[in-house]
């Protein structure tokens, strides 16, 4: 199978995103069933992988492959927040 590289991309995005607003927001596979529980208006970038689907774990390795891409560029600078239905990655100040 031929991948497209559309999950790297967002990787790069969401770590592009992180550093510019300082913060991000990135729902769970349970959190994307229950948006009203993790949307608000403060989660101005809701990133989805975009092979997500129910009967898959994309999402969670999209929230994976984030969290060791941060730790493996920028050791120490990351706050994770995680809960069940999203995974909050701050820059430290």
């Amino acid at each position: 199978m031929r991948r497209s590289g559309k999950t790297t991309r967002l990787i790069n995005e969401a770590i592009e995103i992180l550093f510019k607003e300082k913060i991000i927001y990135i729902p769970t596979k349970q959190g994307i069933r229950t948006p009203n529980k993790w949307e608000s208006k403060a989660d101005k970038f809701n990133l989805i992988d975009p092979d997500y689907s129910e009967s898959n774990m994309a999402q969670e390795d999209f929230i994976r492959r984030i969290f060791n891409r941060a730790m493996a560029e920028h050791p120490g600078q990351i706050e994770i927040d995680r809960n069940t239905y999203r995974v909050k990655f701050t820059i430290k100040v």
